[in-house]
């Protein structure tokens, strides 16, 4: 090999060196140019906002605003606030960049700017299971109806006098005011009454009554007048809502969740349960008719016994019998003779 072509061979791997550096600091360099941003969310709205075991925000609005910030070229840190009437607040007072799902009413447009919708979301009426009087707003008057502070229903109930209307800080409040007769119904959004039922367990004790009450877009509000961040996010919008990404996301947060006890889950317990019944039949018969036989055979043996003895005592007493009649007998008639001699 020529001292030419080892050069050649060296600067070849040197070039080839420098653009691997090259590329790996074009892509570090990239990483950090993300636009960092803070995003303030409430700690328990499900489906779209809730806490996993370690703390940390998850949900359909914190699943869906992580892709809109890879396609925006944005990183996102996330502040948790306890109720949405904070969540708002820090928002209006600029300590955060956006809300990752907010519904879009006209009271809110007046503060914050909003992307195009992500989803829409319809409000329910809600009343108790058994609760056989309600079945819609014109069984309502007169009577106290649940909604939460800072939710679209409140502005909705306004424009309903006939009805008395009670706020709530928490939806946890509003629902168990409904389950305890504190009040009669409850408005509220349909995913959100639902999921949040499921999770403690009391789905199976309350029921929408008629149709939704009002629909409801909801897309990520901004701060007002960023509008550079809202036109970043409105492309993205743009390009995810289309996608297969979007879908499987919107399905896997919004399905409502399935009772345990369902049609076929009901068919296979009940013919495992019914299974489980007969064995015990059978074994309690069995059990039984081994009882009523071992107790039959300790009669039979005790009535052999008591034969058994009897038989003896029989046998006992012809002996004796036998025994008398073969002993000699003094009869009358000698006993007189005896006495006529001596005479």
């Amino acid at each position: 090999m020529t001292e030419r072509s080892l050069t050649n061979g060296a600067g070849a791997i040197i070039l080839l060196a420098a653009g691997i550096l090259f590329s790996m600091a074009t892509v570090a360099q990239t990483a950090t140019e993300k636009e960092q941003l803070v995003a303030v969310a409430p700690e328990n709205f499900p489906p779209h906002y809730l806490l996993n075991s370690n703390g940390q925000p998850t949900g359909y609005a914190i699943d869906t605003l992580a892709r809109l910030a890879d396609l925006a070229g944005l990183q996102v840190r996330y502040v948790v606030m306890p109720d949405w009437a904070s969540t708002m607040e820090a928002l209006r007072r600029g300590e955060a960049d956006l809300i990752p799902n907010l519904g879009i009413t006209p009271d809110r447009s007046n503060h914050f700017d909003f992307t195009a919708p992500l989803e829409t979301i319809a409000l329910g009426l809600f009343v108790r299971t058994f609760n056989t009087d309600i079945h819609g707003m014109n069984d309502l008057a007169g009577e106290t109806v649940a909604v939460v502070k800072h939710n679209a229903a409140v502005k909705w109930i306004q424009n309903h006098p006939q009805v008395k209307a009670r706020r709530f800080d928490s939806q946890e409040q509003a629902l168990f005011a409904l389950l305890s007769g504190e009040v009669e119904a409850m408005v509220y959004p349909i995913t959100v009454t639902w999921k949040m039922s499921a999770a403690i367990g009391v789905d199976a004790r309350i029921r929408q009554a008629g149709m939704p009450l009002m629909e409801i877009k909801r897309a990520i509000a901004v701060r007002k007048g960023n509008r550079d961040l809202l036109n970043r996010l409105d492309q993205a919008v743009g390009q995810y809502t289309g996608s297969e990404h979007f879908r499987n996301t919107y399905t896997r947060w919004h399905a409502r969740s399935q009772p345990f006890w369902t049609l076929e889950r009901v068919l296979q317990y009940g013919g495992v349960v019914a299974a489980v019944l007969l064995l015990l039949t059978v074994i309690i018969m069995l059990w039984w008719r081994y009882r009523s036989i071992l107790r039959l055979n300790r009669q039979l043996q005790t009535s052999l016994s008591e034969r058994e003895r009897a038989e003896v005592e029989i046998h006992k007493l012809k002996e004796q019998l036998e025994l008398v009649n073969r002993r000699p007998v003094q009869t009358d008639s000698g006993a007189e003779r005896g006495v006529t001699n001596s005479l």
